[in-house]
């Protein structure tokens, strides 16, 4: 894994714990295989805003065209997806 992808995934976990203990989830476990549509912490909406978060701090500009929204689910599926968006 190289140090972007450490840091991203790691932006990402951060990210998620906070918004954990922001909506009351106690006890969350989140690391690479976590599912954050299946354990109801994210929307639609939510995804959005964690994109938005990354694109701002790792400099990145996303363009889904060419996606696959089932990536999308789990920390390691987006870290992987983003970072194969390009610098």
């Amino acid at each position: 894994m190289s140090e972007r992808e450490t840091a991203m995934e790691a932006f990402v976990i951060s990210f998620l714990v906070e918004r954990a203990g922001r909506l009351g989830f106690d006890g969350l476990e989140v690391d690479g295989d976590f599912d954050f549509f299946e354990s109801g912490l994210l929307d639609s909406f939510g995804l959005i805003e964690l994109i938005d978060s990354v694109e701002s701090s790792f400099d990145l500009e996303v363009d889904f065209t060419d996606m696959d929204p089932d990536a999308f689910t789990t920390v390691d599926g987006l870290v992987k997806s983003l970072l194969s968006t390009g610098p």
